[in-house]
């Protein structure tokens, strides 16, 4: 084992990748728009409440995570995440794993932040997993290894993603609230089942806004009870999008 103070790590593996192409707000590449920081960002940019507490004034958002977070709208989420990342990453270790090749890269021997492991290279792979499955219980039961929690692990970043979640779902729900948010800042009144055909919530493909054919009046209602479930879900990302813990 060997120091490190550097490496950053974080608790969901979904974390943002943008490639080296030219990168866009509006078209991001898939391994962005699949992550859950990009949504916190996108979410916390239609936070009303946000703006208020960013301009000190009076707001249920907690100030501290105003301070933390700070401008959000006009700019990419790419120039904003190089500026807050760490808020959202892992504390850093003191060792990381890696194989010891003298003595200045072996744990101190009897340490409670890291171990040496000695493992026979001649084992099958099957038998080095099943050993290495009964150290680490015993490790766990030791109480050198802290066990995890059951149901999802919120890991020790300052800012978390507290819940189970779904990139796709979080997309749904954000273009269905914005095609009622342009609605009505255009003073255009938008059906929940127009709503849903205008985000292109999938089962809305190949449907037209205002086809009110009877032959459609069932799709049409299970689109507007769909879009008003998109809806909720995004009112509650964006009430979460300024606090610690998203969604």
């Amino acid at each position: 084992m060997k120091p490190n103070q550097t490496r950053r790590a974080f608790v969901v593996k979904q974390w943002p990748r943008f490639g080296r192409g030219v990168y866009s707000d509006q078209n991001p590449p898939p391994n962005v728009r699949s992550s859950p920081y990009f949504w916190w960002f996108r979410f916390l940019q239609l936070n009303e409440d946000y703006e208020v507490a960013l301009r000190g004034g009076h707001s249920k958002v907690d100030p501290t995570v105003a301070q933390a977070f700070g401008e959000v709208r006009g700019m990419t989420f790419k120039a904003w995440w190089a500026q807050h990342s760490h808020l959202f990453s892992e504390p850093p270790t003191l060792f990381s794993m890696t194989v010891a090749r003298n003595q200045s890269d072996l744990a101190p021997f009897g340490s409670r932040d890291a171990l040496n492991l000695v493992v026979p290279l001649g084992w099958s792979g099957v038998g080095l997993k099943r050993a290495f499955g009964r150290q680490v219980d015993k490790w766990v039961n030791e109480g050198l290894v802290k066990p995890a929690k059951k149901g999802f692990a919120l890991g020790n970043a300052e800012f978390k993603i507290a819940r189970k979640w779904q990139s796709a779902a979080m997309e749904l729900a954000y273009r269905l609230y914005i095609a009622k948010k342009q609605a009505k800042e255009l003073g255009e009144r938008l059906t929940w089942a127009d709503a849903a055909i205008r985000a292109r919530i999938p089962m809305s493909i190949g449907m037209v806004e205002r086809d009110l054919g009877t032959e459609l009046r069932d799709q049409r209602m299970i689109l507007s009870i769909l879009a008003q479930r998109h809806y909720a879900r995004a009112m509650k990302f964006i009430a979460a999008s300024a606090t610690k813990n998203f969604p």
